[in-house]
């Protein structure tokens, strides 16, 4: 019964990484800023098109503030 259920759980991550590969091509294929954000603002997903753009990181995008006039009015507004 463990076997199966590591089998599962395995077979379940691996179809979430594939799923999340795909959404990754497909939001990088838009020609345009496409972004995501949390209730509270702040930046989960950003396009390939995005991070060009400002020439950050995911990471630098993630840890900027939401409040920042730039990004408001360049691709939240």
């Amino acid at each position: 019964m463990l076997l199966t259920d590591i089998d599962d759980r395995k077979r379940a991550e691996d179809a979430l990484r594939l799923n999340e590969h795909d959404l990754r091509l497909i939001v990088d294929s838009i020609p345009g800023f496409v972004s995501t954000a949390n209730a509270v603002g702040e930046v989960e997903l950003v396009n390939r098109q995005v991070l060009e753009y400002f020439g950050k990181t995911t990471e630098e995008l993630k840890n900027w503030a939401t409040s920042d006039a730039s990004i408001r009015t360049t691709f939240l507004a």
